[in-house]
């Protein structure tokens, strides 16, 4: 039969014969009762023997406040209101462990709040005090760069003050110094013009003492002859000219080698027997001099590897190096290095000039305003080459619309060659410069001959410039300002 007593649910089941026996109480139970309801101390005997009471026992049965018992008889059960009791204690252990529970997480949760709050004060604390200290740190880098800055400042008007101290100082002593100076000039003043006379007398006689001296020993120089040991001595020891070409002095010294070394190779050179070297000697010597100021005008100059391989083409000319120095040292007792230094440099020298005199517009402004007008109209058109060959152009070709035929490339020289092939059929060329001549060329066809050999068929406008190099030179010749000294 199941009963609900206080709300909890109770089930009765028989008691057994070893169930009536006395329960001794569990220590460990009954400190936790009393320990959870403050109760007295644990049971004695006295009250063991009461809970036995409690019960009642029948032949029949166990007797209960509702009748007897449906059970059988020797079944031994419960009395509930002892069940009841129990149920009430265990309930009232639960609600105090509920309550104890409750009460220590309350305490737990204040322990916890003020944990939390006295942290959040610490680190309030820490806070405040890390922002006391980074503003204490702040005004304290503030005042070291004010301090910083004013020191620099300080140290830059004690610099800016020395400075203005030293310009003043230095003033001052330029001032002494040229005051000194003036002072010292018009003493030097009034000395010579307290002895200008005896100055001026003085040196007249010098500058008459030295126009002596200097005409006797002229005299002695260009009147004795060359071959005279006093010559000889004068000339090497003291700067003689011989001549003076356009304000360059000759020295007599280089005229007198020149003669010595070179006579007989000029002479060979102008291609027979000359009677008067003297007088081809001073010409070579003029020919160099305006070289010279030619090279010095243009910006032109010559190194040793220019002269060495201008020597070697010289030398496969002469018929092979060995020959050629054999052959000026045997007829002329010249080395190959004096040869290199003095033919072949000049000879590179010319050749430089020489491209040089041949690029100048300025030396052929004639024949220049005739192309400029023909590029500008072949400018307009390409295709009317022949009719302005047959108007412009200056040569044997001009009837033929500048028709040159079938050129080969190998026979071409280095200027026409250079452009030929570079440009394609109906192609019209810049304007190519030669000594004598200006031209442009038009390429018609290009074809390979049985010699396997290529030819380009041309078409040409020339301009004839009339002024050569040789021209150009003997005009030099013939300007130059010449002073002769030797005879």
């Amino acid at each position: 039969m199941v009963k609900h007593l206080d709300g909890i649910k109770k089930v009765r089941r028989p008691v057994m014969a070893k169930d009536t026996l006395p329960l001794a109480p569990n220590p460990k139970t009954a400190d936790k009762f009393s320990n959870a309801a403050g109760a007295a101390p644990p049971r004695s005997v006295d009250s063991a023997q009461n809970l036995k009471r409690d019960f009642s026992f029948s032949a029949a049965g166990m007797v209960n406040e509702s009748g007897p018992s449906p059970f059988p008889l020797g079944k031994f059960w419960f009395n509930p209101s002892r069940l009841a009791e129990r149920a009430k204690q265990k309930r009232h252990q639960r609600e105090s462990a509920s309550e104890r529970a409750r009460q220590a997480k309350e305490e737990k949760l204040k322990q916890q709040a003020a944990s939390r709050q006295e942290r959040l004060i610490t680190e309030q604390s820490a806070a405040e005090a890390a922002r006391l200290d980074l503003s204490e740190e702040k005004q304290r880098q503030e005042k070291t760069r004010r301090a910083k800055n004013r020191l620099r400042a300080e140290k830059l008007a004690l610099k800016l003050k020395a400075k203005e101290e030293r310009k003043k100082l230095a003033a001052e002593r330029r001032a002494a110094r040229k005051k000194a100076f003036a002072k010292k000039i018009k003493k030097i003043k009034n000395y010579f013009k307290q002895r200008a006379k005896r100055f001026a007398l003085t040196g007249a006689a010098v500058v008459v003492v030295l126009i002596a001296v200097v005409g006797g020993l002229s005299y002695l120089v260009y009147s004795r002859p060359r071959t005279d040991n006093l010559v000889t001595v004068l000339v090497n020891r003291l700067p003689w000219p011989a001549m003076i070409v356009n304000g360059r002095p000759i020295r007599y010294s280089a005229y007198l080698d020149e003669l010595r070394l070179w006579s007989d190779y000029y002479a060979s050179e102008a291609g027979g027997e000359v009677t008067d070297k003297n007088r081809l000697v001073r010409e070579k010597l003029i020919y160099y001099g305006i070289l010279k100021k030619l090279a010095v005008a243009y910006g032109v100059k010559i190194n040793d590897e220019e002269k060495q391989a201008a020597f070697k083409q010289f030398a496969a000319s002469a018929g092979g190096e060995e020959k050629l120095i054999d052959k000026i040292y045997n007829e002329y007792g010249l080395t190959k290095e004096t040869f290199i230094d003095k033919v072949v440099y000049y000879q590179v020298l010319a050749a430089k000039i020489k491209r040089t005199f041949i690029a100048d517009d300025k030396l052929h402004q004639g024949a220049t305003l005739r192309l400029a007008k023909v590029s500008a109209l072949l400018e307009k058109n390409k295709d009317d080459f022949e009719t302005l060959a047959q108007k412009y152009s200056e040569d044997i070709h001009a009837l033929q619309g500048g028709d040159i035929g079938y050129v080969k490339t190998n026979a071409m020289n280095e200027a026409l060659k250079a452009v030929a092939q570079n440009l394609a059929a109906g192609e019209v060329s810049q304007v190519i410069k030669e000594e004598d001549k200006y031209f442009i060329v038009k390429v018609y066809d290009r074809k390979t001959n049985r010699r396997q050999e290529e030819e380009v068929w041309l078409k040409q406008i020339t301009i004839f410039t009339n002024y050569d190099f040789d021209e150009y030179l003997a005009d030099l010749r013939a300007r130059a300002k010449i002073w002769m000294l030797v005879k």
